[in-house]
C-alpha cells in the first residue's frame, strides 16, 4: 500500500510540473483526478502516509528561473466536480447560503500587492506557498492598476489572460492561450505584455485591512477601486447552479475558460467550513468535457520518478485537437499500459480541452500491431527493474533521478533552504558526477560551480553562500529533509521535540517512537529502518563533519513563551483572521497549555477573541456587539512575552 501511495505522489507531482512548469500536461483532468481520488482514499485509510511532499499538501509548481516570492497566505487551488452528482453534494452541504458563479478562466494565476494606494509587486501564485516576481511585466498590463483610491493594505488575485482574437493574430509556436500568456508575462522583456494584449481579470480579495461580509461586497469594492473584476452571479437556488454549468454555453467568450467556479459568499461560512492544506472546502470548480481525435500509437518511453517508479510515455502520430496539437500522453502504469499495443489505433481525449489522455480501441486491430516489452533494465542506470502492480520500478536506490530528487528535496525552502539548489542545477550536479548523495552538497567549491550552464562568479557565490548557511538550520527541518518515508514537516517537529539531537534519534526504538501522540507503528518503522541503513547512517556522519546543525538549539528555535501573568487559565478563547506570526493550531495548542479551553467555533461564551494582523473577520464585530474582550495580535504577543 505504501508503494503505491508513494507511486501516486510521483505520478501526481510529475503532472503538476508538466502543467505549471512546462505548460506540457500529459494527463488528462478525468485521470489526474481518478489518480487524486485514490490518493486521498489512500491517506483516509493511512494517514500516517501524508507527507508534505504530497499533492494533496501542495498547489502547483513554481518556476525556477524567476525570483521566487513567499506568499503571506497560500494560494490554494479548488476541488474539482465533473458529475451532477459531486457538484450537487457540494452545494447540498451549503442549504441555505448564496453561491457565486464565476467563469473558471485558463491563464496564469497572478496576485498584485498594494499598500497606501500603490502597487508594490505582483507574483504568479506559483506552487500556493511562493510565487514568481512579475511585477516588471504586470507593469505594462493597463488592466493591472498601478494607483488605487483605498489607502490601506491589499492583496487581490486574479487572472492574466489573453483574448482569443489576438491568440489568433500572434499564435507562432504557441500552441494555446495559455501557453501565450504565460511565456509573455514570464519573460524578460516586459514590454511583450502590452504589445500582446494581456489582460488580467480579478476575483479574490486575499488580504485586506477593511472587513467584508462576503464575497460580493469585496468584489464590488475592486471595481470600485478600478480593478476589471470576472463576471459572476449569486443565487441561492441549487436546481438553477447545476442548470446553469450543465448547459453553460461558452462559445461566445473571447477568452478561454476551462469551467466555472462555485464558491459561498457568506464569509461567516467560509471559515466556519474551513480549508484543507490544498483547498478550501467552501468552493469547488465545475469541469467542463473534453474534445477527442483518433491517431495512432507509434512507440513507448519511460521516465523514472522520484520514488523509482518508471512510467511509460506513449508517442503519438500528431494530432490536432481543438487548436491544440498532441503528439504524446501518458502510460500511467502496466495495468493501464496492458490495453495498449504498438501501432494500435486509440482515441486521444482532451478532458477539459487541456490534459490528453488516451483510450484503447482493441476491435480495430488488424494483425499489424505489436506487444509493448516492458524493460528489464532502467533506461536511466541499467539496474534490473521490479514489478509490483500495477507499477514498474528501478531497484538502484543510487539511480541518477532518484537521487537528483533527493537533493531537490533537501534544499527545499522547508527543509534546509538552499536557494537557487533547484531542478535544473541538482541534474546538472548529479550528472556531472560533482555530487552523489545530500552530504555532497556542502563541499562543493566555486570551481565545481562555474562549470555549470549559466553559473559565473556573483551567481556561485550566492549558491555557496546559501549553502553556507543552511548549516545553521533548526534540527526538524534536517530531520525532514533527510526524506525518511512517511515524515512530514509536522513529524519532523514532533522527532525534534522528542529527541533534541541526532545521536538520541539514532537510537530510538520502535516502542519509545510509539509514545510519541501521532506517531504510529508504520511511521515509527520507517525511522527505524532509515537509520539501521549504513549509507544514511554514513551521510548524517559525513553531515556531522561538515558543520550541519543536529540539536535543538535553545533560544533559536523554539518560541519562547515566558507568561507572568496567566489571564488565560480557566478561560474560554477562539482566533479569528489570518495571523501574521502563528498558525490557528499552534495559538490552540499554546492557549491549550496556560490551561484555557480553546472553543471549536465563536460563542457568546467566550472570554476573549483573538484577532489576526493579517486579515480580520465579520466575528470582531460580533465580539464587540456581545461583549467579549478582543485581544490584537500584537497584544497576544505582548501578553505570552514572545
Amino acid at each position: 500500500m505504501k508503494l503505491e501511495y508513494q507511486s501516486l505522489c510521483a505520478i501526481i507531482n510529475e503532472q503538476n510540473h508538466n502543467y505549471y512548469n512546462l505548460s506540457n500536461p500529459t494527463m488528462t483532468d478525468s485521470q489526474y483526478d481518478q489518480f487524486y481520488d485514490r490518493l486521498l482514499e489512500i491517506e483516509r485509510q493511512y494517514p500516517e502516509f501524508i507527507t508534505s511532499d504530497s499533492p494533496t499538501q501542495k498547489v502547483g509548481s513554481i518556476n525556477i528561473n524567476l525570483i521566487s516570492v513567499v506568499h503571506k497566505i497560500p494560494l490554494l487551488s479548488l476541488e474539482k466536480a465533473q458529475k451532477e452528482q459531486e457538484l450537487r453534494q457540494f452545494l447540498n452541504k451549503f442549504k441555505g447560503c448564496y453561491f457565486s458563479i464565476t467563469p473558471k478562466l485558463d491563464g496564469l494565476s497572478i496576485k498584485d500587492i498594494y499598500d497606501k494606494g500603490q502597487k508594490q509587486l505582483s507574483v504568479t501564485r506559483g506552487n500556493g506557498e511562493s510565487g514568481e516576481d512579475i511585477t516588471g511585466s504586470l507593469n505594462y498590463v493597463k488592466s493591472s492598476p498601478k494607483k488605487i483610491k483605498y489607502n490601506g493594505y491589499l492583496e487581490v488575485r486574479g487572472e492574466a489572460i489573453i483574448p482569443i482574437n489576438k491568440f489568433n493574430e500572434i499564435q507562432g509556436d504557441y500552441k494555446t492561450p495559455r501557453n501565450l500568456v504565460s511565456g509573455t508575462i514570464q519573460a524578460k522583456d516586459g514590454s511583450l505584455s502590452e504589445k500582446r494584449g494581456v489582460e488580467i481579470l480579478y476575483y479574490d480579495v486575499v488580504i485586506c485591512d477593511k472587513k467584508f461580509n462576503n464575497e460580493v461586497e469585496s468584489l464590488e469594492f475592486l471595481k470600485d477601486n478600478g480593478f476589471p473584476v470576472v463576471d459572476y452571479i449569486v443565487t441561492n437556488d441549487i436546481e438553477n447552479i447545476i442548470q446553469y454549468c450543465i448547459n453553460y454555453d461558452r462559445s461566445k467568450l473571447n477568452y478561454e475558460i476551462d469551467g466555472l467556479v462555485i464558491k459561498v459568499t457568506d464569509f461567516d461560512a467560509r471559515e466556519k467550513a474551513g480549508s484543507t492544506s490544498h483547498h478550501p472546502k467552501w468552493g469547488i470548480a465545475w469541469k467542463f468535457k473534453s474534445l477527442e481525435c483518433e491517431t495512432t500509437l507509434k512507440d513507448i518511453t519511460w521516465q523514472v520518478g522520484r520514488t523509482g517508479v518508471i512510467t511509460p510515455v506513449f508517442i503519438l502520430d500528431e494530432v490536432l485537437i481543438g487548436d491544440v496539437s498532441v503528439s504524446k500522453c501518458t502510460g500511467h502504469n502496466l495495468d493501464f499500459l496492458g490495453n495498449f499495443k504498438l501501432n494500435d489505433k486509440i482515441i486521444i481525449k482532451r478532458s477539459n480541452d487541456v490534459i490528453p489522455y488516451a483510450i484503447p480501441q482493441p476491435e480495430k486491430r488488424n494483425g499489424n500491431e505489436f506487444d509493448i516489452q516492458i524493460p528489464e533494465c532502467c533506461p536511466v542506470c541499467g539496474s534490473n527493474t521490479e514489478i509490483n502492480l500495477p507499477f514498474l520500478y528501478c531497484t538502484n536506490e543510487k539511480c541518477n533521478s532518484r537521487v537528483i530528487e533527493s537533493i531537490i528535496h533537501f534544499a527545499k525552502r522547508n527543509c534546509m533552504n538552499i536557494e537557487n539548489l533547484g531542478d535544473v542545477v541538482a541534474e546538472e550536479l548529479v550528472n556531472r558526477k560533482l555530487i552523489n548523495d545530500i552530504s555532497d552538497i556542502y563541499i562543493l567549491t566555486k570551481k565545481d560551480l562555474l562549470k555549470l550552464p549559466l553559473f559565473a562568479s556573483k551567481k556561485s557565490n550566492n549558491l555557496l553562500e546559501a549553502i553556507n548557511s543552511s548549516k545553521n538550520c533548526t534540527f526538524n527541518k534536517l530531520i525532514y529533509a533527510l526524506g525518511i518515508s512517511n515524515i512530514g514537516k509536522n513529524g519532523a517537529k514532533l522527532l525534534a521535540n522528542r529527541y533534541k539531537n541526532m545521536e538520541n534519534l539514532i537510537n530510538a526504538s520502535i516502542n519509545e517512537l510509539l509514545e510519541i501522540n501521532d506517531i504510529g507503528e508504520i511511521t515509527a518503522n520507517s525511522v527505524v529502518e532509515f537509520f539501521k541503513n549504513e549509507e544514511n547512517l554514513d551521510i548524517i556522519k559525513r553531515l556531522k563533519e561538515y558543520g550541519i546543525n543536529m540539536e535543538i538549539k535553545e533560544n533559536k528555535e523554539e518560541k519562547k513563551v515566558k507568561i507572568t501573568n496567566n489571564i488565560f487559565s480557566g478561560r474560554k478563547a477562539y482566533a479569528t483572521g489570518t495571523f501574521a506570526n502563528w498558525k490557528k493550531d499552534e495559538i490552540k495548542s499554546l492557549l491549550e497549555s496556560f490551561g484555557c479551553e480553546f472553543a471549536s467555533g465563536y460563542a457568546k461564551s467566550l472570554d476573549f477573541l483573538i484577532e489576526g494582523s493579517l486579515k480580520s473577520s465579520s466575528k470582531v464585530d460580533k465580539a464587540k456587539k456581545d461583549g467579549i474582550k478582543i485581544i490584537t495580535e500584537n497584544e497576544f504577543l505582548s501578553l505570552i512575552g514572545s
